[in-house]
């Protein structure tokens, strides 16, 4: 699963955090990207829906590559549910 990754620090707390924009089958992990494929799909299709999918995890005990793992195998999950609602 490929996705855009924040590390997010407040004090001594920190996250790690996926995101994406997803639409018509697309995967686009770049805000320009996604203006410009709302740009083309308002033009071909007449739709300019979609939808940002965003994960967050706590990281615990400085473990960020623990926190990304589980990330990203919960993401790997949840695609199908999200491909169920999101329009294609």
């Amino acid at each position: 699963m490929k996705a855009a990754v924040l590390i997010l620090q407040n004090g001594r707390q920190k996250q790690v955090a996926l995101y994406w924009f997803q639409s018509r089958g697309r995967f686009i992990f770049s805000e320009y990207m996604q203006k410009v494929y709302l740009v083309i799909d308002s033009i071909t299709r007449h739709r300019t829906d979609g939808s940002f999918v965003r994960l967050i995890a706590h990281v615990t005990n400085d473990n960020e590559a623990m926190a990304l793992e589980l990330l990203t195998d919960f993401a790997e999950l949840i695609i199908p549910a999200l491909n169920e609602h999101i329009p294609s």
